[in-house]
């Protein structure tokens, strides 16, 4: 094909692949560009993936420290209902003691009168 050209027309048809070439150069580096652009954001989406679980790790985390402040709060209602009762059941003790120190002040006071009476006769 090219015999039979003349000089001149083969410079131009060279000038013209040339200037394809260029054209092909500037497309194959914008591809490359794009290929990287691509590939950044590619990794950038592995990371909203990653960003996605570390997310879901910090919900379920809220959710157990949500869940222990619930159990802590409970816990704490448990105990200030306990305190209520020993404190009563403290109370409830004392109250017996002093009725039965009463009970016995009372007992010997009788066996004493008992006594005195026997003693009288």
């Amino acid at each position: 094909e090219f015999r039979s050209m003349r000089h001149a027309e083969l410079v131009r048809t060279i000038r013209q692949l040339r200037g394809q070439a260029a054209t092909k150069q500037v497309e194959l580096e914008d591809c490359q560009l794009k290929v990287e652009k691509l590939s950044t954001e590619l990794a950038s989406a592995g990371a909203a993936g990653e960003l996605r679980c570390l997310r879901e790790e910090v919900a379920r985390a809220q959710r157990q420290v949500a869940q222990r402040d619930e159990d802590l709060e409970a816990a704490e209602g448990r105990a200030r209902m306990l305190e209520g009762q020993r404190i009563h059941l403290q109370e409830q003790l004392q109250s017996e003691r002093d009725t039965s120190a009463a009970l016995r002040e009372s007992e010997l006071e009788a066996r004493r009168r008992l006594d005195n009476e026997l003693q009288a006769r």
